[in-house]
Formats: structure tokens, C-alpha cells, sequence
């Protein structure tokens, strides 16, 4: 026995040191050049837009009148992304979305800001350096994210615990070279707990076997007003952008010499038409669930929207953008009907349990689920999270996560938590599921080992598409799509398919080739396009709410505005700088403390003036609101169902909606 521990430590030395040394020499040379945009934001990050935002009237009307470099399609993070590197680099930029915001993947996510431990782990054993610059890559861009919204991010400890001795040494290493890639931009130091600390620091943890613990630093995020405070930066840059405009059509010219370049599209705005709009709100129980809040409110309450004639005009523009995420084939088919699809779509399941499942400040990693993946337990907004599952499924606009994809989440966190825990389905407050648009073979079936890469492709009539990829990564993903946006590309395709992992090299875009036996070249130009700054602006550059946060800046708002700390704290939390705008359209309590800001449920600090708030936000429906604006519907689906008669009242006096809009709407 002794001799085998021995071999094992001698084994996990060996291999550590080897690891080490590896890491040192891939990132030695590149440490310099690398990290040095970050500190050169600095002037950057102070830039405040010099725009007020506009209302979602005055950005209708930019899109009928005006004509555009650059028209991206897509709310999400990379959408968003995009418009802000684009208008950043002196473009003039116009952005739609067919719903909200952030209202497919980018607001269902595992609210992480992450390298990727587990692709790191990838990346070593298969000797695969592409992973390896991606988790490099995800690392700088996780500094990134924390610097340029601190108001919506924070790191956050996440607990490994490991129940046999020899995996001590091995995760050990493996979580010490996640430091040692992330290099200056580490956020704290790892550390080894032994089986003592570990219960005290997550007393909920089931102690019987366990050996001990590794806790490593990664990031956690408000992903929904994330991407919010993405695109609000880019419209107080100068930059129209729109939710509830569906593209219906992609239109295009001939060029001299016979081909056919896409110069716009053809728009709808799903909210407005000759008549009157009117929204209904209705009730749809998953009469399956022995639960009432079995799912999201985006399951539960289904917005229609009946539009009789909803307006329609065509937006010009010189480049077209498609940054649809999990729906990136169905843009590409509108300029080219026969292409093949290149997304691969998988479901990720997540549900919300109260709080008392999980300390407050840490989260836990599962390295080892039944059926080999990972699954996270984390703490967010007094609440805990646990997920996710990782399945192919169907595009759809609205996807449902189902009993046995909640039932597999509660028994893998039955395996890590204390007996004396009870795990139940009756705990279960919120659930969701949101599609991640992975690109790969369609032909395959298991998405378990791919990567989360993204591509950037440029078709024959200019369509710029960006595809894949995580949150973490959205800007620089965003730097990369305008970077082909501007500079055009040669691209090598092998006769069988296509290897989609792009790199930008000097001025030309290319696409890395592996195993090359034939292929074909095609050359490409650029959109015509004329920067003002040839390079991307966004490293470093601080978003919607930062210029003016600090910790304590919630005091102020106690101070001077008479609110509820708890609600301060939120407010502070979730707006950043602009809370204090918030603030002022709080309606007084009518008691001695607090003075202003009624809540709109008792247990949650959400209150009646974010509701103004968010209208001026662009939220033109109660889900925008309810699921977006604030996070009520992923915390607790009951609560968000008591809380909507109060919001629809909000909400309808700020949208002036008649008598009979409300009532439906109830």
C-alpha cells in the first residue's frame, strides 16, 4: 500500500512539474503582449458614451431613416458584443432583436465567469493546444469581464471535494495550472482545505469518505442585466439598437462582376402596427408537474403578442452581422437556402433551490456525475443553483427542461449534501433550460466533449457569421467578428468539411487546417468598411453603471434617499451608478422607515421604481420586465406570479395601456 501512494505521489509530482513547466514555456513569451491591453485600457475603461439613451420610439425611427455600416442581428452577449466593438471603432451601427435582450441562452446560463477548469484538464491529457489557448484566452477575458462591470460580477470560491487520497495530488495540480495559466490575472490564490475546514466552510456537505478539499476562484455574474449593460454601452456610444424587430429577410445587389452582396434587410417591429398592439398575458401550467412552479415563468406565462399589422421596412447597411446564437442556420438559410448547418444545438438544464442549500459565499464543483460530466451548486442572489445537464436537442425559442432532467439535477445533488439535508422536489422554485449553440458535425450525436469554440465565417455575399463560443468570451469574440467584418478573409476548406476554428492572422482571416490531404481556396473581400480605429476599443472598457460603483456606494443611497438597506445593496448591485436614477422615481412608503421604495413582492428587495426604470431600459413587456429586468422569474415562479398584478399596474402607467390591456394582461 505505502509503495503504491508513493508511486502515486512521485507520478502526481512528476506530472505536476512537467505541467508547470509546460504552461511556463506556452505563456512566458506571450505574458508581455498578452496582458499589457488590459493596462492600457485604463484611459479606455474612464470613457463614458456622450449619449443620453434614446427612447425605443427615436431607435425605431433611426432604423427607418438611416442607413448603416454595420447591422447586427441579435440580442444575446455576442450580439450586443458586436455592437459595441463596431460603434466603438467609429462605425455607425444599428443592432435587432426578434425578442429582448438577453432572452435566449444569454440569460439561461450557470451565471459563471470561467476559463474552463474542466477544458484545461482536456487540453493537457489530449495534449490539445487549441484548447488550451481557449481556456488562456476564456482567463483574460474572465479579468476582463470582473474590471468592466464590478457592480454585476464578483469572484466567487468554488469548493472540489475529493473523497479518495490519490485524486488529492491530481486535482491539486490540475486547479494550480488554472492559476498558473491565468498568470497575473489569477483572482485568488487556490488552496488544498482538509475534511475538517471543508465542513466548516460547507457544513451542508455530505462527510462520510470525503478526504478533503480544493477551492479555486472563478467568476459569478447578473448574466441577463450583463448583457443589458452591454448593450446600453453601446447605445450611449452612439449605436441604434432595438428589441422586438424580427428580420424577416435578407436583401442583397449585384455587384460588377455578376455577384450578389447583401446591402440590408428586411425588418418588423413585432410591437407596433396600424392598430393598436395588444399583449396578453396567460397562465400555462405544466399540468405534467406534480409542482405549480415546476418551470420558469417563460414556461408558465406565455406573452402573445397579436399583431394585426406589425409595421415592416428595410434597414441599409453595408455589413451584415448574424449573431443569433442557437438560431445562427435559420439567419444563414436567408442568404443562402442550400448551405449545410453548422450549429449543434444542446440543452442545459438548471433549477434554483432556496438558499439553505449552500453557504453564501461558496459554490461547489461535482467532477464526477453519473454519467461523467460536471455538475455546479452554486450560491446567487440568496438563492442556490444547480446544473447542468449538457443533451443535443431541437432549436426552439422557448425550450422547456422536463421531469427527468430536473429529477437527474436532485439526485446528483442528493450525492454531495448531508443526509440530514433533505433533497426534495417540493424545493424546487425555479427551473429552466437554454440551448447552447455549439458549433460542430451535425451528424454527431454526443456533445459532451466539444469544445466551446466559436467561428467566425464570412459567406459569398458578405453574411458575417459568428457562431459558438461562451459568455466569458463574448467581447473577444466580438473583436473577431468585426476584425473579419473589416478585413475580410482567405479561407482553406477541405473537399469533406470544413474545420471551423478561425484565427486572425496579420490582415487575413484563416482558417486552421488539420490533417490537409485536399482543398480548395477561396478568396474574400471585406465589407467596405471604413473605421475610425482599425483595432478593437472594448479591452478594459467599463460598462452601463461602472464609472461610478463602489462597495460602500449602496450607503449613499440609505443616506440619502431613505431605502431599506437590503434594497440599497440590490440597487447598487444592479445598476451600478445608475441606482441613484433608479432611486429618484421610488413612490414614497408611507411609514417612518423606509421612506421610499415598496416592494413588489415581501420577500425579495425588487421595488416599484425599477419597473419605471426598466421601461426606460427598453423592457416593453412583462416578461422583459419580470425575467430580465429583475431575475424574479429564475428565482422563484410563484413569487413572480404574485407579484405581476402590482407590475402590470406599474407597467401600464408608464405604457399608457388602456383598461382593456391591463385586464387581459392580468
Amino acid at each position: 500500500m505505502a509503495t503504491r501512494l508513493r508511486k502515486l505521489a512521485v507520478g502526481g509530482f512528476a506530472l505536476g512539474t512537467g505541467a508547470c513547466l509546460t504552461t511556463w514555456l506556452l505563456t512566458g513569451e506571450n505574458n508581455k503582449k498578452r496582458w499589457t491591453p488590459v493596462v492600457m485600457a485604463e484611459v479606455k475603461q474612464e470613457r463614458r458614451g456622450k449619449h443620453t439613451l434614446p427612447t425605443r420610439a427615436e431607435q425605431i425611427k433611426s432604423l427607418e431613416t438611416d442607413s448603416f455600416d454595420v447591422l447586427i442581428i441579435g440580442g444575446g452577449a455576442s450580439g450586443a458584443g458586436c455592437a459595441l466593438d463596431s460603434v466603438t471603432r467609429g462605425l455607425k451601427t444599428a443592432l435587432v432583436e426578434w425578442d429582448d435582450f438577453a432572452s435566449g441562452t444569454s440569460s439561461r446560463s450557470t451565471k459563471l465567469i470561467h476559463g474552463g477548469v474542466r477544458y484545461l484538464q482536456k487540453a493537457i491529457l489530449g495534449f490539445d493546444i487549441e484548447q488550451y489557448r481557449m481556456v488562456k484566452e476564456a482567463l483574460h477575458e474572465r479579468a476582463n469581464m470582473l474590471q468592466s462591470a464590478p457592480h454585476l460580477s464578483h469572484p466567487l470560491p468554488i469548493m472540489l471535494p475529493v473523497y479518495t487520497y490519490w485524486e488529492i495530488p491530481y486535482f491539486w495540480f490540475g486547479i494550480k495550472m488554472y492559476d498558473l495559466v491565468a498568470g497575473s490575472k489569477t483572482l485568488k490564490n487556490s488552496y488544498y482545505l482538509s475534511k475538517k475546514d471543508a465542513l466548516e466552510l460547507f457544513p451542508m456537505l455530505r462527510g462520510d469518505k470525503l478526504r478533503g478539499a480544493i477551492v479555486y476562484y472563478d467568476g459569478q455574474m447578473d448574466d441577463a442585466r450583463m448583457n443589458l449593460a452591454v448593450a446600453l454601452t453601446a447605445t450611449r456610444h452612439g449605436a441604434t439598437v432595438a428589441n422586438h424587430v424580427k428580420v424577416l429577410a435578407l436583401h442583397k445587389v449585384k455587384e460588377q462582376d455578376g455577384s450578389e452582396k447583401l446591402c440590408g434587410a428586411r425588418v418588423k417591429d413585432e410591437l407596433t402596427g396600424k392598430d393598436e398592439k395588444n399583449m396578453h398575458l396567460t397562465p400555462n401550467r405544466d399540468s405534467n408537474s406534480d409542482l405549480p412552479i415546476s418551470s420558469l415563468v417563460h414556461s408558465e406565462i406565455e406573452l402573445l403578442c397579436f399583431l394585426t399589422l406589425g409595421k415592416e421596412w428595410d434597414v441599409h447597411c453595408k455589413c451584415v452581422i448574424n449573431a443569433t446564437g442557437p438560431f445562427t442556420d435559420s439567419i444563414r438559410k436567408m442568404d443562402n437556402s442550400s448551405i449545410k448547418e453548422i450549429c449543434c444545438p444542446s440543452s442545459g438544464v438548471h433549477i434554483v433551490l432556496p438558499g439553505y442549500y449552500s453557504p453564501d459565499q461558496m459554490g461547489l464543483l461535482d467532477p464526477n456525475t453519473s454519467d461523467g460530466r460536471v455538475i455546479f451548486f452554486l450560491p446567487w442572489l440568496r438563492h442556490t443553483i444547480a446544473g447542468t445537464t449538457d443533451l443535443p436537442c431541437e432549436v426552439s425559442h422557448n425550450p422547456k427542461p422536463t421531469e427527468d432532467e430536473i429529477m437527474f439535477i436532485l439526485e446528483e445533488v442528493k450525492n454531495y449534501l448531508n443526509p440530514d439535508v433533505e433533497v426534495r422536489r417540493g424545493d424546487v422554485l425555479s427551473a429552466w433550460s437554454g440551448i447552447r449553440p455549439l458549433v460542430s458535425d451535425p451528424n454527431k450525436e454526443n456533445t459532451q466533449s466539444l469544445a466551446r469554440n466559436h467561428i467566425v465565417h464570412v459567406s459569398d455575399s458578405k453574411l458575417v457569421t459568428i457562431a459558438g463560443g461562451k459568455w466569458t468570451t463574448y467581447r473577444a469574440m466580438a473583436e473577431h467578428t468585426i476584425d473579419a467584418a473589416i478585413k475580410g478573409r482567405v479561407e482553406l476548406m477541405k473537399v469533406e468539411d470544413i474545420y471551423l476554428d478561425f484565427i486572425l492572422l496579420k490582415d487575413l482571416m484563416f482558417s486552421r487546417v488539420s490533417s490537409l490531404k485536399c482543398f480548395s481556396l477561396s478568396c474574400f473581400k471585406a465589407c467596405n468598411l471604413e473605421p475610425v480605429h482599425a483595432k478593437s476599443q472594448t479591452d478594459g472598457m467599463m460598462l452601463e453603471g461602472a464609472h461610478g460603483w463602489t462597495p460602500t456606494m449602496y450607503i449613499r443611497l440609505v443616506q440619502d434617499f431613505g431605502l431599506e438597506t437590503e434594497v440599497a445593496k440590490h440597487l447598487a448591485n444592479s445598476y451600478g451608478d445608475r441606482a441613484f436614477a433608479v432611486a429618484k422615481l421610488a413612490a414614497l412608503t408611507g411609514k417612518r422607515w423606509p421612506i421610499i421604495g415598496k416592494k413588489i413582492h415581501p420577500e425579495f428587495p425588487y421595488i416599484d421604481a425599477e419597473i419605471r426604470y426598466a421601461v426606460r431600459e427598453y423592457a416593453c413587456t412583462v416578461v422583459d420586465v419580470i425575467a430580465r429586468r429583475l431575475r424574479l422569474s429564475f428565482l422563484n415562479v410563484q413569487a413572480a406570479h404574485e407579484a405581476l398584478p402590482g407590475i402590470i399596474e406599474v407597467m401600464s402607467e408608464e405604457l399608457n395601456w388602456s383598461n382593456d390591456e391591463k385586464k387581459v394582461s392580468r
